[in-house]
């Protein structure tokens, strides 16, 4: 792979990159400014992020196929790459741009076992006294976050009731260069609820009740949505918390969709939403999972 220029990052490439059919485990050498980086992935190192190991996976899956879904490893080294590009611009430059053979042969070398995108996600204490919850983007992945944007500016140009159980944007996390501005997460709407989804709440012993009352509230906060003419996009009962007080709070507006919970021709759409809303509704009363529409 050649080297690839980022704005004003220092030129880096890829010389190796190894994993494994029988495990997640992964190993990037890259070279920037004549210092080899060995980062070390797995799986296990995305627990507090769903999204990114989700990521990770269909990543792996890429590198195993050559090409998935218009993505191939170049994709992978860019991702991965992405959250080490503050380290590369902080290198000292290239003062001879001729190396030794010692320089090539032992360069000096940085090891990182450490998930590198890790930043702890979670509740923050804005300046101004608000509790906001900190969710942080893909780079990679530049469409979902703008679509996120647009649909919470949305939601906030619809002047919905603020007793509407649904995730606001407050604000960005972001920096900004001479070249762009990068956004490296969102400030949504803290919800104390333990991280207890849905998915996770529902269980064979959950009392009817609770089990009425949750679905009568997605119910009607999607209803509300859409007279609004906001699409919810994702549903499904991971992206439905229950606070504290077992109220159901509808979040996670970047579109996309999962299969079993909304057929793909409909992701995006009202009727991709009810389709969802009956197949939710349905596995609050069951707790069963759909295995296919």
């Amino acid at each position: 792979m050649e080297d690839i220029p980022i704005n004003d990052t220092p030129f880096w490439s890829v010389l190796e990159f190894t994993f494994s059919d029988r495990s997640t485990d992964s190993e990037f050498v890259m070279m920037c400014h004549k210092h080899r980086f060995i980062v070390r992935l797995s799986i296990e190192q995305f627990v507090a992020s769903p999204e990114l190991r989700e990521k990770y996976l269909f990543f792996l899956d890429v590198a195993e196929q050559f090409e998935l879904d218009g993505y191939t490893v170049d994709d992978f080294y860019d991702w991965v790459a992405e959250p080490m590009l503050p380290i590369f611009r902080e290198l000292p430059p290239i003062q001879n741009v001729k190396s030794t053979l010692d320089e090539f042969l032992f360069p000096e070398t940085h090891v990182y076992e450490a998930p590198v995108h890790h930043i702890p996600q979670g509740k923050f204490f804005l300046n101004d006294g608000t509790t906001a919850y900190l969710k942080l983007t893909d780079p990679g992945d530049k469409s979902i976050l703008l679509h996120e944007i647009s649909t919470y500016r949305e939601i906030h140009n619809a002047h919905l009731d603020k007793s509407l159980r649904i995730s606001r944007l407050i604000g960005l996390v972001q920096s900004r260069d001479d070249q762009e501005v990068i956004i490296y997460g969102l400030l949504l709407t803290y919800i104390d609820c333990g991280h207890v989804t849905l998915f996770c709440a529902v269980k064979p012993e959950t009392p009817e009740h609770l089990r009425n009352r949750w679905a009568t509230q997605v119910g009607d906060t999607l209803t509300r949505l859409h007279d609004a003419g906001i699409i919810w996009g994702d549903a499904k009962p991971a992206n439905v918390l229950v606070d504290e007080h077992d109220d159901a709070w509808i979040i996670d507006f970047g579109g996309g969709y999962t299969e079993g919970w909304v057929e793909r021709g409909l992701a995006g759409t009202k009727e991709g939403d009810l389709q969802a809303l009956g197949r939710i509704i349905e596995f609050i009363h069951t707790t069963e999972e759909p295995t296919s529409i």
